[in-house]
């Protein structure tokens, strides 16, 4: 593709996001139309024409949000299934045995769950999101300095995605413990990252056994 700049012409390309495009009057974009006058100027150009510049990828900020809400949505469905679960092996754990097995625990562990502990679970998805979306915009800039030939930026932003996607995988197995606490304490969830985080760090062989065989 021939890119221009503001003061010289590029050619026209039907590519979508094309990057810093500006559109003139008239019709629609054909590929390889050349473009001429300057940025901005309806009189004297060509129809049907898009100023090209540098590539870049563009992030509106109510994508942003509606993307950052998916990212929300999911990490609290995650975090509502893993509450649940520990919940209904909790309370059929602490049943006396002569009671156990007469009535499912799963309905009770779902009402615990929706009544007390909401709140807990939706921080602490925030927080799984925040990561997740900080490490998708360092993608989006990626793919901008990509677009620019930066390679130095590219390769320092691969290796910041890189300590963010560890970090992450970090704080979702500490969150999961600590919706167990929830479920097994009923303490918020600071509290109960703090009680499972120093449980982790005591069992450190047997958690990471663990996490090996049960994935």
């Amino acid at each position: 593709e021939a890119y221009g700049t503001a003061d010289t012409p590029g050619a026209c390309t039907d590519k979508w996001p094309a990057g810093f495009v500006w559109r003139y009057a008239g019709d629609l974009m054909v590929a390889d139309d050349p473009c001429s006058g300057n940025r901005g100027d309806t009189t004297g150009v060509t129809p049907r024409c898009w100023r090209c510049g540098p590539p870049r990828f563009a992030l509106d900020t109510k994508f942003a949000y509606a993307f950052f809400s998916l990212l929300w949505n999911n990490a609290l469905l995650v975090a509502f299934g893993q509450c649940i679960i520990a919940a209904a092996c909790a309370t059929w754990f602490f049943t006396p045995r002569g009671s156990k097995m007469k009535r499912s625990p799963l309905p009770g562990a779902v009402r615990m769950v929706f009544r007390y502990h909401v709140g807990s679970l939706a921080f602490g998805a925030f927080i799984i999101a925040l990561v997740q979306f900080i490490r998708y915009v360092c993608k989006y800039i990626e793919k901008q300095a990509a677009a620019q030939k930066n390679r130095v930026m590219v390769y320092v932003l691969k290796a910041v995605q890189c300590c963010i996607w560890m970090f992450e995988r970090f704080l979702k197995f500490l969150t999961k413990n600590a919706y167990i606490q929830v479920a097994l304490m009923g303490t918020n969830f600071c509290t109960s990252a703090k009680s499972a985080f120093y449980l982790m760090l005591r069992n450190l062989a047997r958690f990471g056994t663990l996490a090996i065989l049960g994935g």
